[in-house]
């Protein structure tokens, strides 16, 4: 019978102990495999998570780069039960001169929520437009449309 060697055994132990500890991870804690993969993900768009807090609330966002005087920011905002996470293949792509910013909504992604907040899309949207970084962003007109459609000016 041949010996097998030091090396092969240590690779197969390994291997071994690898797929076990997967093994493990998905059958007691998969939700670390999602949140694994969104670190990569906003890692790979070159992106850093910042927080600011507006009021009582603390918001998480995500950009990339700095804004620029002569070019507007872009803000990405993501509907009902998703998070800022989701743009990172968007923004990936874009070009690196521009400054995209991903906005956790409240309740959302690492934005929390107090017990007795208002939910409605009109609450968003005032809590967006108050002394944030990416309102100073926004051009004015942005602004005014999305108040507008949410019912907050004429």
């Amino acid at each position: 019978m041949e010996v097998i060697s030091t090396g092969v055994q240590l690779a197969g132990g390994a291997v071994l102990t690898t797929l076990a500890l997967a093994i493990i991870v998905i059958y007691f804690q998969p939700a670390y495999i999602v949140h694994f993969f969104l670190r990569l993900n906003k890692w790979r768009a070159g992106c850093t998570t910042k927080y600011v807090k507006v009021g009582e609330h603390q918001f998480a966002y995500m950009e990339r780069g700095r804004p620029s005087k002569n070019q507007p920011s872009l803000l990405f905002l993501h509907g009902f039960s998703d998070r800022k996470e989701t743009f990172c293949e968007m923004i990936m792509h874009l070009p690196k001169h521009l400054h995209p910013i991903a906005v956790d909504l409240p309740g959302h992604g690492d934005t929390g929520i107090k017990a007795k907040a208002d939910l409605t899309v009109e609450a968003y949207a005032a809590k967006l437009h108050q002394d944030t970084p990416w309102a100073a962003a926004l051009p004015v007109a942005m602004q005014r449309h999305i108040l507008r459609r949410c019912g907050l000016s004429q």
